[in-house]
């Protein structure tokens, strides 16, 4: 679970970056 939460929060940065 904790792993896929990270996955997920990085997922969310990288989405984020892009977007920014």
């Amino acid at each position: 679970v904790l792993a896929d939460l990270g996955q997920q929060a990085e997922q969310m940065a990288t989405l984020t970056s892009y977007w920014g």
